[in-house]
C-alpha cells in the first residue's frame, strides 16, 4: 500500500472511530508534495517533530475531544507501516 492510501484510509478511520473511546475533533495532514493532489485529505500543515535525535514529519497530526490528547501518526517505509508519536 502507497503513503497516500495508508494515511487516507487511517484517517477516515479515525474520523469514524476516535481513539480510546474519545472523538477527534481537529486533524492536520501533511503538507508533503506527495499527499497535496488528495482532496480528501485537507486541511495540510507541515509539522516537524523531534523524536529520540531524528527529525520526523508525522502525516496526521490530531486533538481528541477531551481538549487535552494530542496524537500524530507516520506512514514510512518500503511496505508503508503506521508508527504512533505521542
Amino acid at each position: 500500500m502507497r503513503e497516500i492510501e495508508v494515511i487516507r484510509e487511517t484517517r477516515a478511520s479515525l474520523l469514524r472511530h476516535g481513539i480510546g473511546g474519545r472523538r477527534v475533533i481537529d486533524m492536520y495532514t501533511d503538507a508533503h508534495p506527495t499527499l497535496l493532489a488528495s482532496a480528501s485529505l485537507r486541511p495540510f500543515q507541515r509539522f516537524t517533530l523531534p523524536l529520540n535525535g531524528l527529525v520526523v514529519h508525522p502525516g496526521l497530526v490530531g486533538r481528541l475531544d477531551d481538549g487535552e490528547a494530542t496524537f500524530a501518526i507516520e506512514a514510512k517505509g518500503a511496505a508503508d507501516h503506521l508508527t504512533g508519536l505521542a
